[in-house]
């Protein structure tokens, strides 16, 4: 699919020893396939209960000498500003239009 008025994001989720889920890495495209953004989330090992490798494909080394969610979510915030945004559905093979609001929060 040829998106040219947005950028297609995609990110791989970790569960917490709490049970919370977050970020773990996220990607963003833009419609001629150009890769604007694909980084590793800051987590401390002690606090990750299960990467979910298995689906994710994320492991421990995967998240040394990351940055920290908040400085990740700023830099997604600078390039999803005022875009269409598509992510992957969860119904199948499609994609999901979004558009971006400056007010987000932390899985």
């Amino acid at each position: 699919m040829l998106v040219e008025d947005g950028v297609a994001l995609d990110c791989e989720m970790m569960q917490l020893r709490t049970g919370r889920q977050v970020v773990a890495r996220v990607a963003i495209v833009s419609w001629d396939e150009t890769i604007l953004l694909d980084e590793y989330v800051c987590v401390a090992a002690s606090e990750v209960g299960d990467y979910v490798t298995r689906i994710s494909g994320v492991r421990e080394e995967h998240l040394v000498g990351t940055r920290p969610f908040e400085a990740v979510q700023a830099a997604v915030c600078a390039y999803v500003e005022n875009t269409n945004v598509y992510t992957p559905s969860p119904q199948g093979p499609a994609f999901q239009r979004h558009r971006h609001s400056t007010q987000t929060e932390r899985n």
